[in-house]
């Protein structure tokens, strides 16, 4: 389970669906019974931006509030780019995907997440957890706080740029 630590807003029904998840992959990782397709997912959403039943605020766009209602899992393409990634849940078998298929990093993970041969994903429809970007500064102007960074502006971006380059040869 990942949790990113500007998530601070979870739904009524996260604990219910973040455990019963949990123990369903326990439960089917430990079982000499195949897998069904519903438990095929590698990784899972718990959060997304552009989920039109939970709708992340933007600055100039209103988001919506967590409903207490069910949620269903919904299969993500391969080649589909998640965006956000604040909070999911990542399989024993998907982590070896990630650790052999994906390192080293060459792209922010919302979008590296797809490129992944074999990675299955899923996700929670509506999401049961969202990160608060929009802040209300002191003139009264909604603002968009995020940690994503745009190093590559920056004398450290170059650096590390140029040491991802000479690593890859």
């Amino acid at each position: 389970l990942v949790l990113e630590d500007d998530l601070t807003l979870f739904s009524p029904t996260f604990q219910k669906y973040v455990y019963k998840m949990m123990v369903e992959k326990t439960n089917a990782s430990t079982s000499d019974k195949h897998s069904s397709t519903k438990d095929a997912w590698d990784l899972m959403y718990l959060q997304r931006c552009n989920d039109e039943a939970w709708l992340k605020e933007r600055p100039n766009t209103p988001g919506t509030t967590a409903q207490n209602r069910s949620s269903v899992e919904v299969h993500i393409g391969a080649h589909e780019q998640v965006t956000c990634t604040g909070a999911y849940i990542v399989t024993r078998k998907g982590a070896e995907k990630l650790l052999s298929q994906a390192l080293p990093a060459k792209e922010q993970l919302d979008e590296q997440l797809g490129k992944v041969p074999g990675f299955v994903r899923a996700a929670l429809s509506p999401p049961v957890a969202q990160c608060q970007e929009v802040y209300t500064n002191k003139f009264g102007q909604r603002t968009r706080d995020t940690d994503v960074q745009q190093y590559e502006k920056t004398n450290l971006g170059k650096e590390l740029n140029a040491m991802n380059d000479r690593a890859d040869k």
